[in-house]
């Protein structure tokens, strides 16, 4: 399966045939909205995920308005669950790893939210920017700030939020067989 978000909407195609399978629309307007210097749909920010064929996808625009988090069946577009979220800016390239769902927010620390319902489970303190999973489900993030001084990675423990290890000097990390290079 293969989706893609086209402004306030997902697309589903068969990744092998290429054949659409399913459309699903999830603003009411086609009308953008800037956006650090981008045109974005005025509601979904996040791309899409898809995990044991459930899609996930969220809508978002300032932390003073609802969020919107939409689990989906991956085939049939059918939602599973609709979460509402209030205080956050869901926005970028959602994780998924182990039971959790890791969706950042710009400049503020990702939020962690389980799968199987889609509640916030609280941020992932010391993180921000890019992050990811690694095969143990232990998280890898940038810097919880966006200076230039904070060039280093961070090695978390993505339910406590506790710091492992931290990688200066560094942008770059790949993790595996439990060595960090």
């Amino acid at each position: 399966i293969y989706t893609e978000l086209i402004v306030g909407s997902v697309r589903c195609v068969e990744e092998k045939a290429g054949k659409p399978r399913w459309k699903k629309r999830f603003t009411h307007s086609d009308h953008l909205v800037p956006s650090n210097g981008k045109l974005i749909p005025p509601a979904l920010r996040t791309g899409v995920t898809v995990e044991n064929n459930r899609a996930y996808l969220a809508a978002s625009l300032l932390p003073w308005k609802t969020s919107y988090l939409w689990c989906l069946d991956a085939t049939t577009a059918e939602q599973i669950y609709l979460t509402e979220h209030s205080g956050v800016t869901l926005q970028g390239a959602i994780l998924a790893g182990g039971d959790r769902l890791y969706i950042p927010q710009g400049r503020a620390a990702p939020v962690a939210l389980t799968q199987a319902d889609g509640k916030a489970t609280g941020t992932i303190k010391q993180a921000g920017g890019t992050f990811a999973s690694t095969e143990d489900n232990q998280l890898i993030a940038g810097p919880p700030t966006q200076r230039e001084k904070d060039n280093q990675l961070r090695l978390a423990d993505p339910t406590s939020g506790k710091r492992l290890a931290t990688f200066n000097n560094t942008t770059r990390v790949v993790v595996a067989k439990g060595k960090a290079y």
